[in-house]
């Protein structure tokens, strides 16, 4: 069977007019299922959701680092682990990862990178199968601004102060 993305269900064959040696016609039957096909490979559809934002702004700070992701699955999978994540600005909180029961939503944490602007950006790789044994297509979810870079302070050392001395 080809790789062309397909997913038929019950696949007959049947055989009319067939002889045998002596020339004798198939006697009649009834097709049953023989098979089914599925090289249909699942998708993923990302959302994530900043946990505890201090501003409404959607910028991953200091204060809330910590980004919550849901990947919905078109079909069943097999099983996600912390190796099937990849994640750019940040880490997966592996004690957070998630798959329900019925293998169609994956739920996980991410921690943004301190000292950053890298934005968060997480993809479900190909290592993640369906249950007939197809790879995820590989795709990735939109960027989270990341801003983690703390503000720095100069000082003039050159400028004159007055200072007024109370006791």
């Amino acid at each position: 069977v080809t790789d062309a993305e397909v997913d038929v269900d019950a696949v007959s064959i049947d055989v009319s007019g067939a002889k045998d040696v002596a020339g004798n016609v198939q006697a009649t039957y009834t097709t049953e299922t023989e098979f089914n096909i599925d090289t249909l490979n699942p998708t993923a559809a990302y959302s994530s959701e900043i946990i505890a934002p201090n501003l409404t702004d959607g910028v991953s700070s200091d204060a809330d680092r910590i980004v919550e992701y849901t990947v919905d699955f078109s079909e069943p999978v097999q099983s996600v682990v912390a190796e099937d994540i990849s994640v750019t600005g940040g880490r997966l909180i592996t004690d957070t990862l998630q798959l329900n029961a019925e293998g169609t939503q994956a739920v996980f944490r991410v921690e943004a990178t301190d000292n950053s602007e890298v934005s968060l950006v997480v993809s479900v790789l190909g290592t993640v199968k369906d249950l007939e044994g197809n790879a995820l297509v590989v795709s990735e979810s939109a960027p989270v601004a990341v801003d983690t870079v703390n503000p720095t302070v100069e000082l003039d050392r050159s400028a004159s102060v007055a200072v007024d001395n109370v006791f």
